[in-house]
């Protein structure tokens, strides 16, 4: 009877190990919006209403070009956000073309400094206001960081992140290689 019921109780704390192990799992895929949700939050209260902003797409920290999808999904997923009713209002997002420093291609406009002294406010209406995105990964997690910043003074008004777990899903529109590469086998040379 002892050795039953000591059975049982390594049954139940086995279970319990595996159960637990199987919430570690990485998740398969990624709630764009959700994600960037977390970023607009925040900074709906800095915006005011009627605003007419200007915002880049995501760059990627490492060296701050925007060569993938990722970007390109973050900005739009973001500008979603914050044209939300619970968010603004009467909010709207300009294309610009402020400076040498910036090139328009098929995956949007990016500035490629992000000293903004180079930046041509004079060009711009007075208090304009732009969203620079820029994430980062670690080996686990992107982590994003969204800046608010008044385009004549250069000031950062307000900032914020947030981040999430590394999925395939993730890699892929950044175009990391999520595919384990086959070993090389060598073959026997014979004559």
């Amino acid at each position: 009877m002892k050795k039953y019921i000591l059975g049982v109780i390594v049954l139940i704390v086995f279970a319990g190990c595996v159960s637990d192990s199987s919430n570690i799992s990485k998740p398969k895929i990624t709630n764009f919006n959700q994600l960037t949700q977390q970023l607009s939050e925040p900074l709906c209260s800095k915006i005011k209403d009627n605003s007419l902003l200007y915002m880049t797409d995501f760059v990627n920290e490492k060296n701050l070009q925007n060569r993938s999808q990722l970007g390109f999904l973050l900005s739009n997923e973001l500008k979603v956000n914050i044209l939300k009713p619970n968010c603004t209002n009467g909010v709207s997002f300009k294309s610009f073309q402020l400076a040498t420093n910036l090139f328009s291609n098929e995956k949007g406009t990016h500035i490629l400094t992000r000293d903004l002294k180079y930046i041509k406010a004079k060009t711009l209406q007075e208090d304009k206001k732009i969203i620079v995105g820029t994430y980062m990964f670690t080996p686990e997690q992107l982590i994003l960081f969204l800046k608010y910043i008044d385009l004549e003074s250069g000031n950062i008004l307000f900032t914020t992140s947030t981040s999430t777990a590394v999925t395939d899903e993730i890699k892929n529109l950044e175009g990391i290689n999520t595919k384990p590469e086959e070993p090389y086998i060598r073959m026997p040379f014979h004559l």
